[in-house]
């Protein structure tokens, strides 16, 4: 298991982080970064307060440097990976689980981020 840990200054708030996460502006970003082909909102559930709790997206990388031969052996369909996010505006956390259709019985990606407020 390999284990990473990360901080970030966010100049905005957590809840405005994760509006900013759910645009299309950033997944436009974050498909050119990550190299992804697309990125797709398939599930998507709100509180009483109209906030984001739940997302389940589909995110297809863009395979086009990898050689035919090796695509052969991935899934027909190619590569897709089905993400599941909670966000906790309470505990301002976000909850990730990622299933990779290639792989998946020996791949568990999960992340957990927990926005801190500025002062605390």
């Amino acid at each position: 298991m390999v284990v990473v840990k990360t901080s970030a200054v966010l100049p905005v708030s957590a809840q405005a982080y994760w509006n900013l996460r759910l645009s299309p502006e950033w997944f436009g970003i974050e498909c050119e970064f990550m190299k992804n082909k697309s990125k797709e909102i398939l599930e998507k559930k709100v509180d009483d307060q109209n906030r984001v709790i739940f997302m389940k997206s589909s995110t297809k990388p863009d395979l086009t440097d990898v050689p035919q031969w090796i695509l052969a052996y991935g899934p027909e369909g190619g590569i897709e990976f089905v993400d599941t996010v909670h966000f906790d505006p309470q505990k301002l956390t976000i909850k990730l689980s990622s299933q990779p259709s290639i792989f998946a019985d020996s791949c568990d990606i999960s992340s957990v981020t927990t926005v801190v407020p500025k002062g605390k």
